[in-house]
């Protein structure tokens, strides 16, 4: 029998409306065949069908992100609220999809990838950033990404320039010191 996992996904904002998460949704249940949950964090669940589990997006003590500055709209900045140690009843392997993206093969490769932080390569990058529009991780796993973010902010993200690269860096240096090796799809 094959673990439940959980595929996540978050909306904040005007920019995407509820048809992206719907949309979303029915290309994951077409593309995964193990036993997952659908979880959409988001602060508008108005529209979002109901076979889609719909979460708050968390309060994770950072001021500038549970006041919604505006800086931490831009870039996915948001996204690292997934990072949060308790995320509500979630636990387990999770793959988080943004909501602008589009799957055409079968997603349950990704649950079957060795490593703590697992996310595709950035097409136009060479030194190693990952493009967070899909990513594989334990929840809870990466609680000290969103720790050192907000407890040496702004200094924390001074050296990049967007979320990919925070937590891309963050989590290869955290393999890097661990392993001797950083993961990457």
């Amino acid at each position: 029998m094959t673990d439940l996992v959980n595929v996540l996904c978050i909306k904040w904002g005007k920019k995407y409306g509820p048809e992206y998460v719907n949309i979303l949704r029915s290309m994951v249940a077409r593309h995964l065949k193990r036993p997952h949950r659908f979880v959409c964090l988001t602060d508008d669940a108005d529209g979002i069908d109901a076979s889609v589990e719909v979460m708050p997006i968390p309060m994770v003590g950072f001021s500038e992100f549970d006041e919604r500055k505006p800086w931490s709209f831009g870039h996915g900045w948001l996204k690292l609220t997934s990072f949060k140690e308790e995320l509500y009843d979630l636990k387990g392997r999770t793959l988080f999809l943004d909501l602008d993206i589009v799957i055409v093969d079968s997603l349950d490769p990704f649950f079957e990838q060795k490593g703590e932080f697992i996310v595709i390569r950035e097409w136009d990058k060479t030194d190693g950033t990952g493009n967070t529009s899909c990513y594989v991780y334990t929840i809870g796993a990466h609680a000290d990404a969103l720790e050192y973010l907000k407890n040496d902010y702004p200094r924390s993200i001074e050296p990049v320039r967007n979320e990919q690269e925070f937590i891309t860096h963050f989590c290869s240096a955290k393999a890097s010191s661990t392993t001797g090796r950083s993961n990457g799809a």
